[in-house]
Order: C-alpha cells, then sequence, then structure tokens
C-alpha cells in the first residue's frame, strides 16, 4: 500500500499483478500479454472496460493497467 502511496486501487492493482506473476508458468504469463496487450486496440478495450468497472477516469484505468504491466514484468 505504501508503494503506491495508500491509494488503494493501484494498490490492489500492484497486488493483483504481483499475485499473477508469481502463480502463472512462463506459458500462462505468455498468454497473457498475447491476448491482452498485444495491439493496441486491445489495450485500449482493456483500459476503457477499467475506467467502467472501476468507475474511474480513462487516465486513471490507464495508471492502473501501467502498474499491472510493470508488475507482471512486462515492460
Amino acid at each position: 500500500m505504501e508503494a503506491q502511496d495508500y491509494d488503494e486501487q493501484k494498490a490492489s492493482a500492484m497486488r493483483l499483478a504481483s499475485d499473477t506473476h508469481s502463480i502463472a508458468s512462463s506459458e500462462s504469463l505468455t498468454s497473457i500479454v498475447e491476448q491482452l496487450f498485444s495491439n493496441d486496440a486491445n489495450v485500449d478495450n482493456l483500459i476503457l472496460d477499467i475506467s467502467r468497472a472501476a468507475e474511474i477516469e480513462y487516465s486513471d484505468a490507464e495508471d492502473l493497467l501501467t502498474i499491472i504491466i510493470k508488475q507482471l514484468n512486462l515492460s
């Protein structure tokens, strides 16, 4: 939580991605990358989905996705 300045959404995104990275096989992580992050349209749709589900601004959802990508060690 401290790493995300006590922002609950950012800390939750960070934890989810960190846990996913810890438990997923390399094959699963590759599949995640291919399905979710393979092209700009997929990334945009994911950001829109996060924005709608969490009822946050697009730019805030983009920040959450950036955190997820970093925790999955995709950046």
